[in-house]
């Protein structure tokens, strides 16, 4: 039990020593170190932590409210990991002196759809910087320092399977929406489409892990289809893509 305790106070020590020394009533860290490196899906599992640093409860909205702004070209973005947002924001009450850890999803490819909306042209990668940052229930923003990507565009098999999407009438950016993964799911026709024709791209992997999920729910009144969820998982449990491995191990936990 001492060993425990100790460990956990080496684990948090850094964040009370910024805690105790901060002047703003709430600090948002980015705690997890990223590779400068990344491509334009993004997708990688990263970990915000957040401190209250006052002597009474501060209420911020939920996680899936939060969110990472980021300036490219001049031009002020907010993106998110596409979670469920209804109108009716959910919160969390702080208490004095709390911690809080949140595993979050670099969605650049976010970034880009978002980018693509404000400007109405494409982006194909450069150089980003960016911060976390999460709202106050007064609606008053709180931010990380920011860090530095180097984003670099798709590959070409992506490019194809990206442009395919877009001209069957789909929108290929909805393909990183954790809720449209996990939750609504991706249209089967055009998820089935995509891992035929173009099996080794990510969007492939991406409906294969949405598909897994609408099974999963299925297999509750068919357990057939468990084998089915299994096989869906193979390419999403061994992606390149951290984010994408850790919503296939969530499911596969929950099957098992």
């Amino acid at each position: 039990m001492k060993n425990l305790v100790a460990f956990f106070l080496f684990c948090v020590a850094p964040i009370l020593a910024i805690s105790q020394n901060a002047s703003s009533p709430i600090s948002v860290l980015h705690t997890k170190k990223l590779e400068k490196s990344q491509t334009l899906f993004g997708l990688n599992l990263t970990e915000i932590t957040v401190v209250n640093n006052c002597d009474t409860s501060v209420t911020i909205n939920a996680p899936e409210h939060w969110f990472f702004e980021s300036e490219v070209e001049n031009v002020i973005l907010t993106f998110s990991e596409r979670e469920i947002v209804t109108f009716n924001v959910r919160r969390i009450a702080l208490k004095p002196q709390e911690i809080l850890i949140v595993k979050q999803n670099l969605n650049i490819f976010e970034l880009a759809n978002n980018y693509q909306y404000k400007t109405d042209k494409m982006f194909n990668g450069g150089t980003a910087s960016v911060r976390a940052g999460i709202y106050c229930h007064t609606d008053k923003k709180h931010y990380s320092d920011e860090f530095q990507i180097v984003i670099s565009p798709l590959g070409k098999i992506d490019q194809e399977a990206f442009a395919f999407i877009k001209e069957s009438g789909h929108d290929p950016y909805q393909f990183t929406s954790k809720a449209r993964l996990t939750v609504f799911g991706i249209d089967e026709t055009i998820a089935d489409s995509v891992m035929t024709k173009y099996p080794q791209s990510t969007f492939a992997e991406l409906a294969s892990l949405s598909l897994a999920y609408q099974n999963a729910r299925e297999a509750k009144a068919r357990p057939e289809l468990k084998a089915k969820v299994a096989l869906l998982l193979e390419k999403p449990l061994t992606s390149k893509y951290s984010f994408v491995r850790y919503l296939a191990e969530e499911l596969k936990k929950r099957e098992n």
